[in-house]
């Protein structure tokens, strides 16, 4: 239950914090009997009904995007820290003229599943269809 979830992060030094679901209480298909997930990091929080979050005795803290500065001949035009867009991490091409730079983010990092980039096979969860799993 929930008091192993806690003791398998602990064990980890690698683990700030955790996940614990129970299985019958959530709305979405988990792997069976996977009701546990350690976390080496996490960007966001979100409320949740069915998961009960909780940081190491370590402590934990958002993971927050690493900082990037661009200069050009001394001048910098491009600072991360001064970035005023919500998710610097999406792709999105400012208007031209607007910025002397920019930055795209590989963050947090996405994996290709073990199917590549071909559809998705039929096992996978009917939720996670739509974005190929």
């Amino acid at each position: 239950g929930m008091q192993q979830c806690c003791d398998a992060c602990e064990a980890d030094a690698s683990c700030v914090g955790w996940v614990f679901g129970a299985q019958e209480k959530t709305k979405f298909s988990d792997v069976p009997g996977a009701n546990c997930w350690p976390l080496a990091r996490f960007s966001a929080l979100s409320p949740s009904t069915t998961r009960k979050f909780a940081c190491s005795s370590r402590g934990c803290q958002v993971a927050r995007l690493p900082t990037v500065k661009v200069v050009v001949d001394g001048a910098v035009v491009y600072d991360s820290t001064a970035d005023k867009r919500r998710s610097p991490n999406l792709l999105h091409w400012p208007s031209p003229t607007t910025q002397p730079a920019y930055a795209l983010t590989d963050f947090p990092r996405f994996h290709v599943p073990e199917w590549a980039t071909a559809p998705a096979p039929g096992t996978v969860d009917p939720h996670l269809a739509k974005t190929n799993g």
